[in-house]
């Protein structure tokens, strides 16, 4: 089956406690395959969507409780998927929430240490579109690895998406991120970025200010989630709007954003217009907002 969606980037688990982190008590976590980029590949390939992982996991209890899980889903391409001899799978400590973004603290270890040398080119070629995050890009050398990746897709006419997840701790200096932001604006098509990331990287603007830099950016397709008000964007010339609709009890949020991204990029490569690629998105967040964690049990 040919590879149509590539994402490249985190492989973790996410370790799942149900309360604040600032103040652990005698809790269990729960453990779920997790990361932005393998939430993306995972909706998508239980969207039926011929899809590929490449990242890094640990030859360790971890690597193969990922491996076992993501075994399970439907037209997932798992040859890109590297093992370290050396490192841990990444493990990442995340808070459930239902009403804003989860808390975490992560743990990087072999998600980061991906290699050019490691990637299985053959998928690249194959496919039409790229996806990352700003998670992934945070470190080297995965960022110098995914950049390579990105360039080289470009060259070959393939479309670039990138979940620009901005957060402060898991990058080493802001400056990183604004330049990375400029070398990456050629290359991409499709970009996405939460208010909570683009205020930790931009400061302490109004909501409107935040929206009007973003925009300024000039990718040719933006999306600015907003969490529960919703999502502005812009494709080209055409703005847009959408609010989710009513969700009858959210059990967690985790994935719901990734979730939102993998069905408005579905959309768009089946050529839906912007108020269908956007319904398509609504409806499976709204099915991640269900589960606890981002990988569905069914």
């Amino acid at each position: 089956m040919e590879v149509k969606i590539v994402g490249i980037g985190e492989i973790v688990v996410d370790l799942l406690y149900p309360h604040n982190l600032a103040s652990l008590e005698n809790e269990v976590f729960v453990p779920s395959v997790g990361g932005s980029v393998t939430n993306f590949i995972i909706y998508l390939s239980l969207l039926n969507e011929p899809c590929a992982l490449i990242g890094k996991i640990g030859k360790d209890f971890w690597g193969n409780f990922v491996m076992e899980k993501l075994s399970a889903c439907p037209t997932l391409n798992l040859s890109g998927v590297v093992i370290d001899p050396n490192n841990p799978t990444t493990i990442v400590l995340v808070s459930n929430s239902t009403s804003s973004t989860p808390h975490f603290f992560p743990y990087r270890y072999a998600d980061k240490f991906l290699l050019k040398q490691e990637i299985n080119w053959s998928i690249i070629k194959e496919a039409q579109l790229i996806h990352t995050s700003g998670f992934a890009l945070s470190r080297n050398p995965l960022r110098e690895t995914i950049l390579e990746v990105i360039k080289s897709a470009h060259n070959l006419g393939k479309l670039i998406s990138i979940d620009f997840n901005y957060c402060p701790k898991s990058w080493k200096q802001k400056k990183e991120a604004l330049e990375l932001l400029k070398e990456l604006k050629p290359l991409t098509t499709y970009f996405k970025i939460s208010q909570e990331s683009a205020s930790h990287l931009l400061g302490n603007y109004t909501r409107e200010e935040l929206i009007n830099e973003i925009m300024q950016i000039g990718f040719p397709v933006t999306l600015f989630s907003m969490g529960k008000d919703g999502v502005i964007g812009r494709k080209e010339e055409e703005c847009f709007y959408t609010i989710p609709p009513p969700v009858d009890k959210i059990k967690d949020t985790i994935g719901a954003g990734d979730a939102f991204w993998a069905g408005f990029i579905w959309g768009q490569l089946k050529k839906q217009d912007i108020t269908n690629s956007l319904s398509t998105a609504n409806k499976l967040a709204n099915k991640i907002l269900n589960y606890i964690g981002s990988f569905p049990s069914s």
